[in-house]
């Protein structure tokens, strides 16, 4: 993910959506889901910050953040 100093640090609400394809097959053109990926999309903008795999958990995040206090990282997390 990229930083954003208009966000409260890293930690930031996504929401997950699938990612679109136009393919063209036989010369006619067709729009196809992406299979096993998806888009991280941050909730405040729309910004696209990451496409990651049907096994992403973002509420691993959770865990990260705590880890990341235990550990005296910045306190805007």
């Amino acid at each position: 993910m990229n930083f954003n100093p208009l966000r409260n640090g890293w930690f930031f609400p996504v929401h997950e959506t699938p990612i679109h394809a136009t393919v063209t097959r036989n010369g006619a053109k067709m729009d196809v889901i992406v299979p096993h990926k998806k888009a991280l999309v941050a909730a405040d903008s729309g910004e696209i910050v990451g496409v990651v795999g049907d096994g992403y958990n973002p509420q691993r995040t959770g865990a990260s953040r705590l880890c990341c206090r235990r550990a005296g990282a910045n306190p805007r997390l």
